[in-house]
């Protein structure tokens, strides 16, 4: 996770939250994105472990952002 995002990533493990939820993420190379993000507890092993999942949701995010201001234009355009 972003640092930004670090303390929203803390508390959602902090109270076993299983629901995705979205923040920014860190690439590699120091750039950040759009993620969703969900996580869960489980035991492997007899050792107890969180198995997390990241998606990068850019394009759903510039789709969305696309589409609000399409909508304006067209507005305006009435």
């Amino acid at each position: 996770a972003a640092p930004e995002s670090h303390a929203e990533v803390l508390r959602r493990i902090a109270t076993g939250h299983t629901e995705p939820y979205e923040i920014l993420l860190r690439r590699p190379d120091g750039s950040t994105f759009a993620g969703r993000v969900r996580g869960r507890d489980l035991t492997l092993g007899g050792r107890q472990v969180r198995l997390t999942t990241f998606l990068d949701i850019t394009r759903q995010k510039q789709t969305e952002a696309a589409l609000v201001q399409a909508r304006a234009e067209a507005e305006r355009a009435s």
